[in-house]
């Protein structure tokens, strides 16, 4: 079986340079992963001319995507192992990092993804002559990426962390 290199927002990466931290289970999807992606930009309305200033810095609201795909065997080993329950494992929250190769500052890129749920299989597209994988259904409410200078950067405040 011929294992291609695992692409990052369409950007390859070789599977030596990928970690996942936090929840040790997840450590192990590292070596399974054959694509994620992610989209982290919140939506903005062009709304203009209607007072005398501006008021806020971003007028929409983020919705954060991330998609996944792994090899079957290592979706089994996720539901098998404990890590999910199994039954609504969609409702299983975590909180947890993956680190993906050197960067052009200098350090790792990572990317923080917090209050993370597997969703379950959403596509299985199966041809014959290559390895199973599935493309798994993934919900995140905040995204942080650290392009490798060891500052985590996320396109609006997160409301759940602010306190007044």
């Amino acid at each position: 079986m011929y294992i291609e290199p695992i692409r990052i927002n369409g950007q390859v990466y070789s599977y030596r340079d990928l970690r996942c931290g936090g929840e040790p289970r997840l450590r192990r999807l590292a070596g399974g992963m054959t694509a994620l992606s992610w989209n982290n930009a919140p939506s903005a309305s062009h709304a203009h001319g209607v007072g005398q200033a501006s008021r806020g810095m971003v007028p929409g609201k983020q919705e954060p995507n991330f998609s996944l795909s792994v090899y079957k065997e290592e979706w089994d080993f996720m539901m098998t192992s404990g890590l999910l329950r199994p039954q609504g494992f969609s409702d299983q929250r975590f909180d947890w990092e993956l680190l993906y190769g050197q960067s052009e500052v200098g350090g790792i890129s990572r990317l923080r993804l917090t209050n993370f749920h597997f969703l379950g299989v959403i596509g299985a597209p199966y041809r014959q002559g290559e390895s199973l994988i599935h493309d798994i259904g993934c919900f995140v409410q905040f995204i942080e990426e650290d392009p490798g200078n060891g500052v985590y950067y996320a396109p609006v405040i997160p409301t759940f962390l602010v306190t007044q």
